[in-house]
Parts: C-alpha cells; structure tokens; sequence
C-alpha cells in the first residue's frame, strides 16, 4: 500500500513541475518548458 502512494505522489509531482514549467515558459515567452529535475524534492524513489 505505502509503495502504490509512493508511486502516486511521485507521478503528482511530475505533473505539477511539468505545469509550473510549462506555466513559466509561458509567462516569459521561453521556447522549453523549465528543465524537469529527475530527483523530485520530496525524497520519494
């Protein structure tokens, strides 16, 4: 069970520096969203 939320909140946080990339490159009329880093911040493996 621990390791479905894992997963879950991983892919979540994927999805929400994808937007907030894409949300810059927008905003500052950049052609590349913001480079996804592959380590996310919240320690999930």
């Amino acid at each position: 069970m621990l390791r479905i939320f894992h997963y879950v909140a991983f892919v979540e946080h994927i999805m929400i520096v994808a937007l907030f990339g894409t949300a810059l490159s927008l905003k500052y009329g950049w052609d590349m969203p913001v480079p996804i880093c592959p380590a996310p911040k919240f320690g999930f493996h």
